[in-house]
């Protein structure tokens, strides 16, 4: 554990906005109530939320696994502006050839 915490650290990671379950675990014993903590997570750094910034992550219901699965939408290139520079050398490239 601890060092999984001086890699979040040294990478400088935070949780990524997320919605869904808030238990992202689940262990059921025969007959008693189970234990449900959150152990998964879904992390990145200041960079990639800064060019990201409409990325959350979804915990979706369990179904075959004790662990909720995480779906990570990131947003899409044009909504970030990165869309027009390719449009523009894409035709760029079809002019010339």
């Amino acid at each position: 554990m601890r060092e999984f915490k001086e890699c979040v650290d040294a990478n400088e990671l935070i949780d990524i906005n997320r919605s869904g379950l808030q238990f992202t675990w689940t262990q059921k014993p025969r007959g008693l109530d189970g234990t449900l903590k959150k152990i998964d997570r879904i992390m990145a750094n200041l960079g990639f939320l800064d060019t990201f910034a409409g990325a959350h992550a979804v915990f979706q219901p369990y179904r075959v696994s004790d662990h909720s699965p995480a779906i990570l939408h990131i947003p899409t290139l044009s909504i970030i502006g990165l869309e027009e520079p390719y449009h523009t050398m894409y035709h760029h490239e079809q002019q010339h050839n």
